[in-house]
């Protein structure tokens, strides 16, 4: 069984989507906090 390796590109493009997924979560919810005050 082979161990897969992920490239550099494939680590930097998950990287990159879970920074934006952090980034929008916590827009939402600061909008939600606001919005509840």
């Amino acid at each position: 069984m082979l161990v897969h390796i992920p490239s550099p590109a494939t680590v930097l493009r998950k990287t990159t989507f879970f920074c934006v997924l952090s980034v929008v979560f916590h827009l939402e919810t600061y909008n939600g906090t606001k919005e509840a005050y």
